[in-house]
């Protein structure tokens, strides 16, 4: 039988998330982690983390190569691959030091928060309500519109779901091209994130949102976010009006608000209506 890090390794050249001449580094680095002090990683976990790195390498590293390229594109053709090496070389330094600080920060913002909940009886993976943000006529925007206005819109959409997760402390889940998912075990504050966000992008775009929320057990993997609630949001975002925001029945049951409306709404892919919750972002 392989050994868990030859399995670990040949999984992760599989994925394309290393290539052959890093599996010598990789298996020192597993290593490393597996003999840290007072530290045990599963062969599952260490794959979860792998996945979120790989992740989070494509992101950064395409957004570098980007930068590189649009600053050398004014250079002749042969000169262009020598200079971008140098770019690179001189920049991401910089990026990994700054992106070292940022995940530091974030593992120990996150864990505080999780380890809270536990420390209040709550079990520590609970179930929690998911908000999805939805932009409302993106498709028809991007297609009339430059790649700088596209940019401009994703960089409107990223701040005003930092800001209400910031504001309201809940987490930021994950940034899709129109949509924003906001998680918390607090309904109540879930919900003002999520209003403060769809009052936001109709005060900030020329586009308006909607939103859904429901309520139940999430699966964290890979830093992502997946499972039946995040699926139920999603759908109920695409049902909600503009500045309207769908509470699922279930999330309901968790934040009394006597100005709520009540509506039986039927959700793409589901099979039955669902009771929901109505409110505006105003």
């Amino acid at each position: 039988m392989a050994d868990p890090r030859e399995r670990l390794t040949a999984h992760l050249l599989d994925l394309g998330i290393i290539e052959a001449g890093d599996v010598s580094s990789i298996d020192t680095l597993v290593a490393l982690a597996r003999d840290s002090s007072g530290v045990h990683l599963e062969e599952h976990d260490m794959l979860g983390m792998a996945q979120a790195l790989g992740r989070a390498a494509d992101r950064v590293g395409a957004a570098g190569a980007d930068i590189a390229v649009r600053r050398l594109d004014h250079l002749p053709t042969d000169e262009r691959p020598a200079a971008a090496e140098a770019w690179i070389t001189a920049v991401m330094p910089v990026v990994v030091a700054t992106f070292t600080l940022l995940c530091e920060r974030r593992a120990r913002q996150i864990s505080r928060r999780r380890l809270g909940a536990a420390a209040e009886g709550r079990h520590a993976e609970p179930p929690v309500a998911v908000a999805f943000v939805d932009l409302r006529g993106s498709t028809a925007f991007m297609l009339d519109r430059s790649p700088q206005e596209i940019a401009e819109l994703t960089d409107v959409l990223y701040a005003v779901g930092q800001e209400a997760a910031t504001h309201h402390d809940v987490a930021a889940g994950k940034f899709l091209g129109d949509g924003v998912l906001l998680v918390s075990a607090d309904t109540a504050r879930l919900l003002a994130a999520a209003r403060e966000a769809v009052a936001s992008l109709a005060q900030r775009t020329e586009l308006r949102a909607g939103a859904g929320v429901a309520w139940g057990q999430v699966i964290r993997r890979a830093g992502d976010w997946h499972g039946p609630p995040v699926n139920l949001a999603a759908r109920l975002a695409e049902v909600a009006a503009a500045d309207e925001i769908l509470v699922d029945f279930t999330a309901m049951d968790r934040h009394d608000d006597a100005s709520a409306t009540w509506r039986d709404i039927v959700p793409r892919g589901v099979p039955e209506p669902r009771r929901v919750a109505v409110f505006t972002s105003r």
